[in-house]
């Protein structure tokens, strides 16, 4: 079979054969005799099973024959019409162009033309002589019209990929497994950090960027891949020459030769080192919201005994001997210490009265902070701050935060402590950025040093509570664990990166807001002392409050306690308990203290049923941990386990009196 090229070259052949017979039959040059070329029983045979269209155009460009027309159109009714008439504007004047050309040139030329109808022609005029001079032009075309469509949707269907490739930025491999040769694409090569072009090497040489912990792993895949024909997802890491580490994910299928052999794999590759970083992320904070709860639950237990402790040291104290007293002191000391690290497991749990937040400048707890820090740190150690100009406004409590930013420097401090660095250094940086797309932005605060720095494991656990790497004595491990509760309780994130030899940056993050910063108001001590309020009166001239709590020691000690503050106690077990007794002694009932954690019937379950039966009762709150959500107005006051005896009756006699 022969191509359309070869048809058209030998009907030229054909035409040239057959010139003194055009010459003869077209001696007159008009249309009339021109057209009698049909007429021509050879010519007209081969004209007429010819596969392209052939036409003869006179020297005005009008057509005077045509082998075929289109459907529902006569030969008869186009003789002597202008060929350009069925060409779409713009191809008319290329078509009239080249026809004076060949006119002037005696040369064929070569142009692909539309017909209005929609078709696309590849089409030569050839110039038909007589004695040197060009009496007519032959036009042969070539219906190119699926080509063309098939072209552009070729094209189409390219564009649509590489817009899809750059969307998922995907970056296309092949390896040439007997040559033991990788090639890969500009895309991959950004991935690689080795430019931005298409590349080849070796595959000895691709080896050197993986992660040098990940080249075993992926040498040992390929063989496996190679013996068993097959290529499964491929997950590693490289280093790029600028130091930077990125994951990727390849993905592939084998290419075999006609006989079946493997001739290696080619995919596709994507950098998939955002994904594992929020994997990660989400990792790490399902892992602390579930050390949150597990503390919260330890804490609260703790409280409990933490309350009978002291209540019971405090009691006792005022009855012991004057060798003894000392004794108890030191046991309240500890206690008193004890509850203090229980307070600090409770935020880093979010179990704690939600701090008070107002608009304040970040720079402004930086600069403070780090005042604090050149005052009280070993002066060989560089205190940098660097801080943007104008606002930086965040809602936060500013105590907490100055505490966060300097848990974190004191930690940083002890990881340079002992550190041989020529210059030991903490910076402090202050940046507003924006956050994706959307116009919310927020502030970042890194603190970094240029300690030793942490191996992965330790970076992945400095969160938790009582972890430290510190000798017995230096540190509870809670310092960075409650910085972490306060900085979530905020709205905000901190996150820790370190390698080992390139120190730690931890970052802070918190969302900004468009306010006017606040400074603090002065804390004065305004309430007058539990001793200098009035007695609260009662009707039977003694206040008389219910106590609900389903622990017993706490219950008994608890009771003694408010005893001992002239107050009458009715003590309940539980929930169930306490509504039956509430209802029994209403008349006589002052004041209900409820814990908030018990089983059968909650506090929360109590509290609303006692409000519903007494709109105006009064309740205080006595747990381990805060309640979360908004309280009804009947609760004035949350006392937490365990407090001072004077604090716990100061409370009481305020909600009496209120």
């Amino acid at each position: 079979m022969i191509d359309d090229h070869s048809s058209r070259d030998d009907l030229l052949r054909e035409l040239i054969a057959t010139r003194a017979q055009l010459a003869q039959l077209t001696a007159a040059q008009s249309p009339s005799s021109l057209s009698a070329l049909s007429h021509e029983p050879s010519l007209a045979t081969l004209l007429a099973n010819s596969p392209d269209t052939i036409t003869v155009l006179d020297l005005e460009a009008r057509l005077v024959y045509v082998n075929r027309t289109v459907a529902g159109r006569t030969t008869h009714e186009i003789l002597g019409t202008r060929s350009a008439d069925y060409m779409p504007s713009q191809d008319r004047a290329l078509f009239l162009a080249a026809f004076e050309r060949v006119l002037r040139t005696g040369e064929p030329q070569r142009l692909d033309l539309s017909s209005v109808s929609g078709y696309v022609w590849e089409t030569r005029l050839v110039p038909l002589k007589h004695e040197g001079s060009v009496f007519a032009v032959m036009g042969i075309g070539a219906d190119i019209t699926a080509r063309r469509r098939a072209e552009a949707a070729l094209r189409e269907s390219e564009e649509k990929l590489r817009v899809a490739m750059s969307a998922t930025g995907l970056g296309l491999w092949r390896l040439d497994w007997k040559l033991r040769e990788l090639s890969w694409d500009a895309a991959t090569s950004r991935m690689l950090g080795v430019g931005d072009s298409a590349c080849t090497q070796t595959l000895a040489q691709f080896e050197t960027l993986l992660h040098p912990d990940d080249r075993e792993r992926v040498h040992g895949a390929l063989l496996q891949f190679a013996a068993a024909g097959t290529y499964e997802d491929l997950e590693h890491r490289v280093v790029t020459p600028t130091g930077a580490v990125r994951t990727l994910l390849s993905k592939g299928s084998p290419l075999r030769g006609p006989d079946g052999e493997l001739l290696g794999w080619s995919g596709g590759m994507f950098d998939i080192t955002e994904r594992k970083r929020l994997e990660e992320q989400l990792r790490q904070s399902q892992k602390m919201e579930a050390l949150g709860q597990l503390t919260a639950g330890i804490a609260h237990n703790f409280n409990n005994m933490l309350t009978v402790i002291l209540s019971n040291v405090l009691l006792c104290e005022p009855r012991v001997s004057d060798v003894l007293r000392p004794r108890l002191r030191d046991a309240e000391q500890a206690a008193r210490r004890a509850a203090d690290m229980v307070r600090q497991l409770m935020v880093f749990a979010r179990r704690y009265p939600a701090a008070t937040k107002l608009p304040i400048d970040v720079r402004d707890v930086v600069h403070r902070t780090a005042d604090i820090c050149r005052t009280t740190f070993d002066k060989n150690i560089e205190i940098c701050v660097d801080v943007p100009d104008g606002v930086v406004a965040v809602l936060a409590d500013p105590g907490q935060l100055e505490q966060v930013l300097l848990n974190i420097c004191l930690n940083a401090r002890d990881a340079l402590d002992g550190h041989e660095t020529a210059c030991p250094m903490i910076s402090l940086r202050v940046d507003r950025v924006a956050v994706g797309a959307t116009e919310r932005s927020e502030v970042r605060i890194r603190i970094k040093d240029n300690g030793p720095g942490m191996s992965a494991e330790l970076k992945n656990r400095v969160f938790e509570p009582f972890f430290t790497t510190k000798e017995v004595g230096r540190g509870t491990g809670l310092g960075l664990a409650t910085a972490y509760g306060s900085i979530i309780d905020h709205g905000g994130q901190i996150d820790c990166e370190s390698t080992p030899g390139a120190g730690a940056t931890f970052t802070v993050r918190l969302p900004c807001v468009d306010a006017q910063p606040q400074r603090p108001a002065n804390r004065s001590d305004t309430a007058a002392s539990s001793s200098s309020r009035p007695a609260p009166r009662s009707k039977n001239g003694q206040p008389t409050i219910l106590l609900i709590e389903d622990e017993l020691m706490v219950r008994k000690t608890t009771s003694a306690l408010l005893a001992s503050g002239g107050y009458d106690v009715i003590e309940a077990a539980d929930g169930e308990e306490g509504l039956a007794l509430y209802e029994r002694e209403l008349s006589r009932i002052d004041l209900v203290m409820l814990d908030w954690s018990m089983p059968r019937l909650s506090g929360q379950a109590v509290l609303e049923r006692l409000v519903r039966r007494s709109p105006e009762i009064k309740v205080i709150l006595f747990s381990g941990h805060y309640p979360s959500g908004k309280l009804q107005a009947n609760v004035r006051a949350i006392i937490q386990k365990p407090s001072p005896v004077d604090s716990v009756l100061g409370t009481i006699r305020a909600a009496l009196d209120a």
